[in-house]
Formats: C-alpha cells, structure tokens, sequence
C-alpha cells in the first residue's frame, strides 16, 4: 500500500482507523461482488483463472491465452520474464513456463 501512496510509514491515526474498516469488509461477498460487477466477463474471467498465480506466473499464462496462432518458444518466453521481472531462465523458471503452458491448454480445451 505505501509503493500506491495509500499509507505512510508509520501509519497516522486515520490510517490505521481506515485500515481496522477495510479488515472488517476485506473478502466478504457482497463487497466483492460489488467490485467485480464493474468488469467484463473476460476480466472476471481472467481475475478468476489468475487469482492464486504470481505476477510472473500470470505472466506467462496471458501470453499463452492470447496469442495469436504464432507459436510460442520456451525460450522467448524465458527472454521475456527476464526482461520485465528479471527472472533469470534456469530450470526452475522453464517449469514455471511449462507448467503455465500446460494450465493453458487445458483452459483452452476446456472452453
């Protein structure tokens, strides 16, 4: 929240006091269906396949959703995660990349 400008550090009394409010609605369902009611239901969508996924891990499913008939390397994709989040490619990064691909396809199959 402070990388946002929402917090201070320390946290001033009003902060802390909205912070105590949000603790008491975080996750309930009417709330989150307030929020989500404003997106699309690709972006629903999207939120719901990549809720539990790291930013990189989301990353590298998105390229595999939505490329565009080109085939995508391993490789470039390794490029690419160390370019934008400086993931360096060694083989826990290309399971990473596999395991995407695979949670990929099986989304495409599904749908």
């Amino acid at each position: 929240m402070k990388r946002h400008s929402l917090l201070s550090l320390p946290p001033s009394e009003t902060e802390i006091n909205n912070l105590s409010f949000l603790s008491h609605i975080w996750g309930k369902r009417e709330f989150l269906k307030l929020q989500i009611a404003r997106k699309s239901k690709k972006e629903r969508k999207t939120l719901l396949l990549t809720a539990e996924l790291t930013k990189p891990e989301s990353y590298v499913l998105n390229r595999y959703l939505n490329r565009k008939g080109a085939r995508i390397y391993i490789n470039q994709i390794l490029d690419e995660l160390h370019s934008y989040y400086g993931i360096r490619p060694t083989s826990k990064s290309k399971t990473l990349v596999k395991r995407m691909r695979r949670k990929a396809k099986y989304i495409r199959q599904r749908n």
